[in-house]
């Protein structure tokens, strides 16, 4: 195998990006002396340390699960042991209202360029299709402003990593892969990657690279972006065989017992209010005091294989945090963990002839358990209820969180992320250039920044929205607005009742109207296409 130093990264960018860039560092550096000089002010005053900038600019990881539901932690409510993971959110922030898109392609767009993105072509598109400018990614802004960028894991994307700012990368570029033999699109940079025929496993091998990286990073002294896009939990559902054993007694109770215990959990943690009724089990999911043995069996084996994957990769995100440890840099590390979406209800066909722990296998996860995973919510992913887009969000920054364990209720989206690095960063956006080449300039992040949150601050009243496929809906403080398939606008009051279960009548002067026409005005300026007309 080729050395993987062998082929350095190269970042394409866009026409004219470096160029922006180059014309903004006066501006960041003026800015970065006003930050010190109000820090330093400050201290005078109050008698006090400066507050949490640390002097060193940060380093990130971005943590992404693959088709994670929002009580799959124990931190969250679960009862699958992630003690790593709990252990970030014990000493950072937990966001319970952090919302993505309901599919892998679109968050994770979304996520590295901080615009919303509707159901489109696999890519991160070059252009807006109506106003023809282009879209920078994170990883270009970052590396342009002096940090090593480098990607590991799934991709799902157009091109490879490399073409979007990226030093290194190693993983699959497709949706889903085999965890044991991995599959043809593994790529170490750009060049092919053979999986070695034994010994593998697609959640551990990934963790090896980024600490790789991360060691060679550390080597040259550059502040890093890494964004470890692991692809579990997502089918196939396969895990080493004692990962898989050791949850088969604990789903032995079925769906609705653990999905009851998850929520008495969320309500002793503050994630969900008891005041939140859960609806009854979807359409087609059976009793599970109704099923067979051989059917419970099965159930049983599913969610097993799930946890497994789970349970693995907390192990690994354990490794990675202790690497971080013992180079000195986990103090100053931004740690970001989130999921693409909620669980998959999964239609397709399975193959139980062989157990989740070889290679080949293919159990995927069913309404049953996907409803456990999404505890209260309703819906799976590509649904706009709360199951398909409500994800867990862990912040975890020693340096600039200086109180642990708390709650943020605020609402917040994944086009928050690219605002939320680069000021950090204290670095600008190309978007805010004023360089003579302004038709050249990339559309600017849609969201914002949420450092306020770390710190005690509040984020804000704001709207966000999504349109996926037929579906389109709107949050705005307690209130969604919310269209399945082109139909009927509904109306929730998410503060009385996040799981969905009533709808709010339309009255005159009520919220259902206006909330209507900003997310037209909305889709017009966002150039996702005119909606099809609704009642």
């Amino acid at each position: 195998m080729r050395s993987w130093k062998s082929a350095r990264g190269t970042s394409r960018g866009f026409p004219g990006t470096s160029e922006i860039l180059e014309s903004t560092r006066k501006v960041r550096r003026v800015r970065r002396l006003e930050v010190a000089l109000v820090l330093l002010v400050a201290a005078i005053s109050f008698g006090a340390t400066p507050g949490p900038t640390p002097a060193v600019r940060p380093n990130f990881v971005v943590v992404l699960a693959d088709d994670l539901g929002f009580a799959d932690l124990g931190s969250y409510g679960s009862e699958i042991d992630t003690p790593n993971l709990d252990q970030l959110a014990e000493r950072g922030l937990r966001f319970t209202h952090f919302y993505t898109t309901p599919k892998c392609e679109t968050t994770r767009r979304s996520l590295l360029t901080g615009l919303y993105f509707a159901a489109a072509p696999r890519n991160i598109a070059r252009r807006n299709p109506r106003s023809k400018r282009r879209y920078v990614s994170a990883a270009e802004v970052l590396h342009d402003a002096g940090y090593a960028t480098f990607a590991v894991g799934k991709w799902h994307l157009a091109g490879t990593p490399l073409e979007f700012g990226f030093d290194h990368y190693f993983g699959h570029l497709s949706g889903s892969t085999d965890s044991f033999a991995g599959n043809a699109t593994y790529r170490l940079d750009a060049e092919p990657y053979a999986v070695p025929e034994a010994g593998f496993y697609a959640t551990d091998a990934e963790t090896d690279w980024a600490i790789r990286f991360v060691e060679e990073a550390h080597a040259t002294r550059k502040p890093f972006f890494l964004y470890l896009a692991y692809g579990a939990p997502h089918s196939p559902l396969q895990a080493p065989r004692a990962d898989v054993e050791k949850y088969l007694e604990r789903y032995a109770a079925g769906w609705e017992a653990v999905r009851a215990r998850r929520h008495e959990r969320q309500v002793e943690l503050g994630i969900t209010n008891d005041s939140w009724t859960q609806r009854a089990l979807p359409l087609g999911v059976l009793p599970w005091e109704t099923l067979d043995a051989e059917q419970r069996a099965l159930e049983v084996l599913r969610m097993a294989a799930y946890a497994g994957m789970v349970d693995r990769l907390d192990r690994n995100v354990g490794r990675l945090v202790d690497k971080l440890d013992s180079l000195g840099v986990r103090e100053n590390t931004v740690i970001l963990f989130l999921s693409d979406n909620g669980p998959s209800r999964s239609q397709r066909k399975f193959d139980a002839s062989k157990p989740p722990w070889e290679p080949g296998s293919f159990l995927t996860l069913d309404a049953g358990w996907a409803t456990a995973s999404n505890t209260p919510f309703r819906g799976f992913k590509r649904d706009l209820f709360e199951g398909g887009i409500a994800s867990p969000l862990i912040v975890h920054w020693p340096a600039g969180i200086r109180k642990g364990g708390g709650l943020v209720t605020e609402v917040s989206h994944v086009v928050d992320i690219v605002p939320t690095l680069i000021d950090l960063a204290g670095v600008s956006h190309p978007s805010a250039s004023r360089a003579a080449s302004a038709k050249r300039l990339p559309l600017p992040p849609r969201g914002r920044s949420l450092v306020p949150a770390f710190t005690g601050g509040s984020l804000g009243a704001r709207s966000i929205y999504w349109h996926f496929s037929k579906h389109r809906a709107i949050r705005r403080g307690k209130w969604k607005l919310l269209s399945i398939n082109g139909g009927k606008w509904r109306l929730y009051d998410l503060e009385a009742d996040r799981s969905e279960t009533r709808e709010v009548a339309w009255t005159p002067g009520g919220p259902k109207r206006e909330l209507r026409k900003a997310w037209k005005r909305w889709a017009r300026s966002a150039g996702v296409g005119k909606p099809k007309k609704s009642r």
